[in-house]
């Protein structure tokens, strides 16, 4: 998280600080020049009331320029900030073990990255200068003040502490309508992306009244929870700003007393009407965004959630076995596997079988480490799955999966980037798999059907030739000749081999078979 966030966004925060600090500074100037023009005003000193006035213009346009240019190279500072700091979160989020990457929810992984990124962007870059901006302004103008008339000065802090009492009690809500909101908003996420995964099936099925009437539901939810969002934020804008009339106007009216009864003199009551919207903007300021500290809190958590990667004392494999000795597994009280027991000794052909629904992928995920068993041992080259390192994928240990990915990119840029040594081997090989040039150059993966997108990583393992290949029915959406070439390859390979299937075409050349049962 620090290095993530912290030190490049702190120091986005000191630029949008200085650029918000100009005013405070600017203000008091401002107040100090309109005194000195009213009071020659009143004299009648019509010379220097254009002289001051004319200074006023200047001061003001010249202000506004330096203002704009710092703003400019601030924004452009933040932009570029935000992007290294996305790009720095992928990274962390990239760098967390399979097990975790596999067990995030899209949805919710979508609301961090998104919604929760951004109020931590918000935090460093305004909340806290605004911050720390509100504290100065009250600091600088209540020690002026005081210097000059003390009942002045606590008048006005008197008058500003007022301002944010009705609100305070609304904005006890914000950091539990924030929590909330992210919920439910993940929760639709993730249901849209499932629905677009299956609206195939909801539409050949007639399922989309059904699918329609749960989305609905979601957003009645949403809805609930969004409408207490918006009357806290509604009714909060409304009490700041009736409170803040209220007291604006009738600091005028208490000013103006001050210096009809000789409380104070009339130059001092000039600058304190002029400074005493910029102090109660101030401590609003303060006030509105203390509690924002609270949902950045949260925000935090959540990113943490998915960046506080556990890679430490991570190894190599030493060998091509693999053992799974007395292993359990269940999700929450469902038992999907129980005390499975096998070993694959180093260049065996091993062939997992059994009727569907017996946890023969669920196996391969626990071999891989994609899930966390919860009794037993499972080792594969000699350790544990958990303490696999990354660099062991894909080039010593390739595991494909029953779904292949569906990509935004080539089959060649993808080689390209994993194999870019064995290119030139690529040509003389597609023919092999029954696959085209065309293919290859110019479609992406994801437009390929699934016995070529399912022929592009049987390609790619087999050049890689891996210690240990792990595949889950890598016979589905293959044709006969494809099926044949399969077999052709894993005939011939050195290395460990463990395959998921249902086909008995592995079975000759097996050098073990395991039959599981529920």
């Amino acid at each position: 998280m620090k290095d993530i966030f912290v030190r490049r966004l702190q120091r986005a925060g000191y630029f949008s600080f200085l650029y918000r600090l100009i005013p405070t500074v600017t203000d008091l100037i401002f107040a100090m020049m309109l005194s000195k023009l009213v009071l020659d005003a009143v004299e009648g000193q019509v010379k220097k009331v254009i002289f001051i006035g004319s200074i006023i213009v200047g001061f003001t346009a010249v202000i506004k320029s330096i203002m704009i240019i710092v703003q400019i190279k601030s924004e452009k500072y933040i932009f570029n900030t935000e992007h290294i700091c996305k790009m720095n979160l992928y990274h962390k989020l990239l760098s967390n073990p399979l097990s975790v990457l596999y067990s995030m929810q899209e949805g919710n992984t979508i609301e961090i990255l998104r919604d929760d990124f951004n109020t931590i962007i918000s935090q460093y870059i305004s909340v806290y200068p605004q911050l720390g901006v509100g504290v100065m302004t009250v600091i600088v103008y209540a020690v002026y003040l005081a210097l000059k008339s003390p009942i002045i000065a606590i008048t006005l802090c008197i008058i500003a502490i007022l301002q944010i009492i009705p609100p305070i009690v609304v904005k006890k809500y914000m950091q539990v309508n924030y929590d909330n909101n992210r919920k439910i908003e993940a929760e639709i996420t993730d249901y849209i992306i499932e629905g677009y995964r299956g609206f195939l099936t909801i539409k050949l099925y007639g399922l989309s009244k059904w699918w329609i009437e749960q989305l609905n539901m979601l957003y009645k939810k949403y809805k609930i929870i969004g409408n207490r969002s918006i009357y806290a934020s509604e009714l909060e804008q409304v009490l700041f700003n009736l409170v803040s009339n209220i007291l604006t106007y009738g600091t005028y009216g208490i000013i103006g007393l001050f210096v009809l009864k000789k409380v104070t003199d009339l130059e001092i009551g000039i600058q304190a009407i002029a400074l005493s919207t910029s102090l109660f903007t101030a401590v609003k300021s303060i006030f509105t965004n203390i509690p924002q500290c609270a949902i950045f809190k949260v925000a935090k958590e959540r990113v943490e959630t998915i960046t506080n990667c556990q890679e430490d004392n991570k190894k190599m494999i030493s060998d091509s076995q693999v053992a799974v000795q007395n292993v359990s597994y269940s999700i929450g009280n469902k038992k999907i596997l129980s005390g499975v027991n096998l070993r694959c000794k180093a260049n065996e052909l091993f062939i997992i079988k059994g009727c569907n629904g017996v946890g023969k992928s669920t196996l391969l995920k626990l071999i891989t480490g994609l899930l966390p068993y919860n009794s037993g041992i499972v080792t594969i080259g000699n350790i544990l799955p958990e303490d696999l390192a990354d660099d062991n994928f894909p080039y010593k240990v390739l595991y494909l999966p029953q779904e292949d990915t569906s990509m935004s990119m080539t089959a060649m840029e993808l080689y390209q980037i994993v194999i870019p040594s064995e290119i030139d081997r690529i040509d003389n090989l597609i023919g092999y798999w029954g696959l085209g040039k065309e293919l290859l150059y110019e479609k992406k993966i994801e437009e390929l059907s699934g016995g070529e997108r399912k022929k592009i990583f049987l390609l790619l393992g087999y050049i890689l030739e891996p210690e240990i290949l792990l595949l889950d029915e890598p016979t589905n959406s293959l044709d006969i000749d494809s099926k044949n070439a399969l077999l052709q390859y894993v005939k011939r390979r050195k290395g460990t081999t463990v395959i998921v299937t249902h086909e008995t075409i592995f079975d000759a050349i097996a050098d073990n078979i395991y039959y599981m049962e529920i």
